[in-house]
């Protein structure tokens, strides 16, 4: 009976977390969003929690890195991405509109041959060492 508690726990804490991910190191980080929300002048921050139980802040930013010698202005047309800030020539910070998903965007985005890196833009605690 205690076995079974606690298979049945361990498979509703798999199915708490949702389809909510990004990728890092060619890997789906899975996330857990919180009810927690900020707002800074136009833009919302929604919160959400790794697996790890870290929990980050997500703007709706995309930052998206191309690859060495490639150009990221087909995928910019592709995908209709207008509001676009350079970091550096192959980083860029692309907004997402209101109405899109910033998870699904850069799930996107990371599948296409030409790009690197892809994922929304996290807001962390800093922390001194």
């Amino acid at each position: 009976m205690i076995i079974k508690a606690i298979s049945l726990t361990l498979l509703f804490y798999t199915l708490s977390w949702g389809e909510i991910y990004y990728f890092a190191h060619q890997e789906r980080v899975y996330l857990n969003k919180l009810k927690e929300q900020r707002f800074i002048d136009d833009d919302i921050i929604e919160y959400y929690e790794n697996q790890d139980g870290q929990r980050m802040g997500v703007k709706r930013e995309v930052l998206l890195k191309c690859g060495v010698n490639k150009s990221c202005q087909q995928i910019f047309k592709k995908y209709n991405l207008k509001n676009i800030k350079n970091i550096t020539s192959s980083i860029f910070l692309i907004t997402v509109k209101k109405d899109d998903d910033v998870f699904e965007l850069s799930q996107k985005l990371y599948l296409e041959d030409n790009i690197t890196i892809s994922h929304p833009n996290f807001i962390k605690k800093y922390q001194l060492r």
